[in-house]
């Protein structure tokens, strides 16, 4: 079990660690400096330097391949590494993430969350525990406050919502040593209220779910993922990731794709990858290195689908479905009668029409299967295309 300590808490426990720059340091000795857990920025504990010889002497040992393709879906998140940034990660084209410009925060953003029908904005939360408010596609932060009631010295590294994505905001605390705790928040006061007692867990660095109703952590002294139980806060081990898990990491579960998706800094490659977290067994899958070149970290992150941000803004489609994702009933509202609609699902089925002249409506979707369906429009001469998921 690796020593636990943490990075950067003096405003908790009065320690600051300093990192110098050096020109003799070998790869084994800055690799000593991951046996201490650190469960903020990578850029506490390395000079910009000092990554590039790391990234550099791991891709002579080994390359990730791509193993694995995703839908068109996004994560948002914040590029951690100096410059620090607002961007958007296409999971099948991991290369160069879109930036959006620099994040204004001084603090590193350690827990965050896509949220809205459709996707409207990101919840960060950093590790001072004050809450922003972010645009999905932007740099505009607007601080809410601070997180209160939270248990004594431990900061929020990781928030997921359950039901997304609208649903109850859960978070996980830990001080990085002996405390940890699961959270429900609440999202007007941003008052916090413990699930059960301590957890038992000691650097759990992020937090997402199966998708249905357990949560997921990470937990970088031991590199195990661990279940929550929502009810309970009780933990059990699920099993080992398989990487060398460090520094604050990113998960969240893609429920277009039904896969939990992890933004991942492996401590062996120096770098950060976009890793599938197996619900069942713990272990993860590499999908390739995230802007191979460049050392990235990504303390958060968030599922979202570009084209239905884009879609459903009401400016420039009258057209719009909610809620999406969807459970039994999908509304429809329209300025003007549809022309034409018709639901496909991902195997090209036709399986409803709606009759021409609607204007509002209502679309029955209890009978149909989890999973991602199309929705082609004719309206007012111009044709829409739309992706609804099916919880």
């Amino acid at each position: 079990m690796k020593w636990s300590n943490i990075v950067k808490w003096g405003m908790l426990l009065g320690i600051c660690v300093t990192t110098t720059a050096q020109v003799d340091y070998t790869l084994d000795e800055l690799l000593d400096r991951m046996k201490v857990n650190h469960m903020g920025s990578v850029m506490d504990v390395y000079t910009v330097e000092e990554l590039q010889f790391i990234r550099n002497q791991a891709a002579l040992n080994s390359e990730t391949p791509v193993t694995e393709s995703l839908l068109r879906r996004r994560l948002g998140a914040t590029q951690a590494v100096t410059p620090v940034s607002v961007v958007s990660i296409d999971p099948e084209d991991l290369a160069l993430p879109e930036n959006f410009g620099p994040s204004s925060l001084t603090e590193f953003e350690g827990a965050g969350i896509v949220r809205g029908t459709p996707p409207n904005s990101a919840v960060i939360i950093d590790n001072l525990n004050q809450v922003y408010i972010r645009g999905v596609e932007n740099n505009n932060y607007t601080l809410q406050g601070s997180v209160s009631n939270l248990p004594p010295n431990e900061i929020i590294t990781g928030i997921e919502l359950l039901g997304a994505p609208n649903g109850q905001l859960y978070a996980i605390s830990t001080n990085g040593v002996d405390s940890s705790h699961l959270l429900e928040l609440n999202t007007t006061t941003w008052e916090a209220q413990m699930i059960g007692g301590n957890n038992g867990l000691i650097v759990p660095v992020a937090l997402g779910s199966d998708g249905v109703n357990t949560l997921i952590t990470i937990d970088i002294d031991d590199d195990i993922v661990y279940g929550i139980d929502v009810a309970t806060g009780i933990t059990s081990a699920i099993g080992p990731i398989g990487y060398d898990a460090n520094f604050g990491q990113g998960l969240t579960f893609d429920y277009a794709t039904d896969q939990l998706l992890n933004t991942a800094y492996n401590g062996a490659l120096g770098d950060s990858e976009l890793r599938v977290i197996n619900t069942n067994t713990g272990l993860s899958t590499s999908l390739g290195i995230i802007r191979p070149g460049t050392t990235t970290q990504y303390g958060w992150a968030g599922s979202y689908d570009k084209d239905i941000l884009g879609i459903a803004n009401a400016t420039e489609q009258r057209l719009q479905f909610y809620p999406n994702p969807v459970k039994d009933r999908l509304l429809f509202v329209n300025e003007v009668p549809i022309e034409f609609m018709e639901v496909i699902t991902q195997a090209g089925q036709s399986i409803l029409r709606i009759e021409p002249g609607t204007l509002n409506g209502e679309i029955d979707t209890s009978g149909w299967s989890t999973g991602l369906y199309f929705i082609n429009s004719h309206v007012d001469g111009t044709v829409f295309h739309d992706k609804i998921i099916k919880e």
